[in-house]
């Protein structure tokens, strides 16, 4: 699976997220996978999809990222509208949990919109706990001129 592929993937994730509602319009999935692909911790192998079958269509994705030696930080994770509540978010959750325990790190961390309720009930589900929060402050700046 290539790269087009892959973010055409994370494009259709995007649809009807609850994820960063209202951002949207400001920062397009691509854009978003280009930050990822620059960040310093980008790892290629952290990138994975998820099929409805073993030649099926690519249903669900998530990225995964190493900031530190004793910590995996799940950078994304999404599942394409029509797969949503069926399960597939916890079975690549559960994934990306295997992958931390299989590198030896001692803690898993992500961050979630507080208004994501399934995101939120699946990461208390499987262990998950509020440690921060943090706020994201926007201005829509229309028509800048140079000063």
């Amino acid at each position: 699976e290539g790269l087009v592929e892959y973010f055409g993937l994370v494009e259709k994730t995007y649809t009807d997220s609850k994820d960063s509602a209202g951002f949207d319009a400001f920062n397009s999935s691509t854009q978003t996978l280009n930050d990822y692909r620059a960040s310093p911790s980008f790892d290629p192998q952290g990138w994975f999809s998820l099929h409805e079958s073993e030649q099926g269509k690519p249903i669900a994705c998530i990225i995964l990222s190493m900031p530190s030696q004793r910590t995996l930080e799940l950078v994304y994770l999404g599942v394409i509208p029509s797969h949503r509540r069926t399960g597939i978010g916890r079975h690549a959750l559960d994934l990306a949990i295997t992958l931390a325990c299989e590198k030896g790190v001692e803690q898993m961390v992500l961050a979630v919109d507080e208004t994501n309720e399934a995101a939120l009930q699946l990461y208390r589900q499987t262990g998950f706990h509020k440690t921060d929060r943090e706020s994201v402050w926007m201005n829509e700046v229309q028509g800048i001129r140079n000063r």
